[in-house]
């Protein structure tokens, strides 16, 4: 469940009121607003360990003054977030130096025994950042690039060096930098492009300071000429015309690059908001809830279509919370009307209409089976005794939801119906001993009533009266049917 109310919050996600949605989690630029003063001391200059891993070429240099001139840059264009980075030692980044591509399992193991030994080396209590720095992309670069993106334990930025590249100077090059590296750690942090501008919705040349010249060269006089000219010397004047224009339009312009109105890079207030939450997180606090993450996310959005939907099924978790979503109109935009569908499945679900709610959630089950639409057809087929397709949605849906106890308690009926008492008895077994699962009385009470049914299916009498005793005589429910049972059992 959620808390405060879905549709509550949900009615202050308009355009000019988002702005002031400050629950978030994982983000979104929005339109670039005015730094908001902290309220509170906490959240000012959060910091961030960035220990950087050099490739060979760098490692070879023994001046590291750039490294730290690329930090304080770095830290002027983090400033927006409250953000500031402190340079941990650095380590030899190896796998660079490998001049063959590697899948990606021989790349994962190689870098996180490495992060692993410098975590045991460094223990730190502070959030900290990877930063692989590379002379140039090695062999492996894409696929260690995907790796950083995918695997959150290990947050890891990957950098390449500009000092030196042909047509801009160190100072330019620095500066490209830090706000590369800027905006690669703002993405880390959980920032993402929205509908309206902030850095992330720049192009890299935008975001470098940087424009394509595209100055057309002087054309030659169209004046008539009086001595002949060649064909092929025609032919040669025009390649290079167009030579020149090619290679002005591919020149940086060093001018733009260095001008003194490159101000610092503007974040969106929510993404502000999305990279303080994030080093929270990074600094042990508990993960945000999809709830209180969804709204902060404008369900009109198109460009954040797929997080808000993958936030609003992470929240709506019972059947209750689709009907009421539907019936407040936060799922109004044009593009939610599967959800729509899903919300209307849930409403013949919770009024046993179980023919509708199979029809309604079985297709939307179907690719996106994590979600609740699968728990709805699961359940719906489960009344219908339409024991295969329970079986399969059911699974689909506890397979990422272990233990929910509705979607269990139902998935061991269909099992023991099936006739496969011994699956039954440990699924029930497993819900009842979880150490970190609130059951309430009357799950715990209808658990224990089937546990002891399976038990005694299996013939294992004296376990199935120790899970009928442990139920509450008083138990409206299952307390007076368990007694009876009991009884039955004793008097044989």
């Amino acid at each position: 469940m959620f808390s405060p109310p879905f549709s509550s919050r949900l009615a202050l996600r308009r355009p000019h009121a988002l702005m002031l949605s400050l629950g978030l989690g994982l983000g979104l630029g929005c339109a670039s607003a005015p730094p908001v003063a902290p309220k509170s001391s906490q959240e000012v200059g959060r910091r961030l360990l960035i220990s950087p891993a050099l490739d060979l070429s760098l490692r070879q240099e023994g001046e590291r003054a750039w490294l730290r001139e690329l930090m304080r840059r770095t830290n002027l264009e983090l400033s927006e977030l409250n953000l500031s980075l402190e340079l941990g030692p650095e380590r030899p980044w190896e796998l660079s130096d490998q001049e063959e591509a590697l899948g990606l399992e021989q790349l994962w193991g190689s870098l996180s025994a490495q992060l692993e030994d410098w975590r045991a080396a460094e223990p730190r209590a502070q959030p900290r950042l990877w930063l692989a720095l590379t002379s140039s992309p090695p062999p492996s670069y894409p696929p260690l690039r995907e790796l950083s993106h995918t695997r959150r334990g290990a947050p890891l930025v990957i950098l390449r060096q500009l000092r030196g590249l042909s047509g801009v100077t160190e100072d330019e090059a620095l500066t490209a930098m830090s706000r590369l590296l800027a905006r690669s750690i703002a993405v880390n942090l959980g920032a993402l492009k929205g509908c309206e501008a902030d850095a992330l919705s720049l192009s890299r040349d935008e975001l470098l300071g940087w424009r394509l010249n595209r100055a057309e060269p002087p054309q030659p006089s169209r004046a008539p000429s009086r001595a002949p000219r060649l064909r092929g010397a025609q032919r040669s004047s025009s390649l290079q015309a167009r030579r020149e224009r090619d290679r002005s339009a591919r020149s940086l312009s060093s001018a733009e690059a260095s001008a003194p109105t490159l101000t610092p890079i503007t974040w969106s207030q929510l993404n502000r908001e999305l990279s303080a939450q994030r080093l929270r997180e990074l600094s042990g606090a508990p993960s945000v809830p999809p709830c209180e993450r969804l709204s902060a996310l404008d369900l009109s959005c198109s460009l954040t279509l797929n997080e808000a939907r993958l936030y609003t099924h992470a929240c709506l978790t019972e059947a209750e919370d689709w009907v009421r979503a539907a019936r407040g109109a936060e799922l109004s935009p044009p593009p939610w009307e599967e959800e729509r569908r899903l919300a209307r499945g849930a409403a013949a679900l919770l009024e046993e209409r179980w023919a509708e709610a199979l029809e309604r959630c079985a297709p939307i089950a179907s690719h996106s089976p994590s979600s609740f639409a699968s728990r709805c057809a699961g359940e719906a087929a489960a009344q219908l005794k339409r024991d295969a397709e329970a079986l399969r949605y059911l699974r689909a849906y506890l397979s990422a939801h272990p233990l929910n106890p509705p979607a269990t308690l139902e998935l061991s009926k269909v099992v023991g119906r099936t006739g496969d008492h011994s699956a039954a008895a440990a699924l029930l077994s497993e819900l009842i001993s979880a150490p970190k699962l609130k059951l309430s009385s009357q799950q715990r009470s209808r658990a224990l009533y089937n546990l002891g049914i399976a038990h005694a299916q299996l013939g294992e009498l004296s376990e199935a009266l120790k899970a009928w005793r442990a139920i509450d005589p008083k138990d409206e429910s299952y307390g007076e049917r368990a007694q009876s049972l009991i009884n039955e059992l004793s008097a044989q």
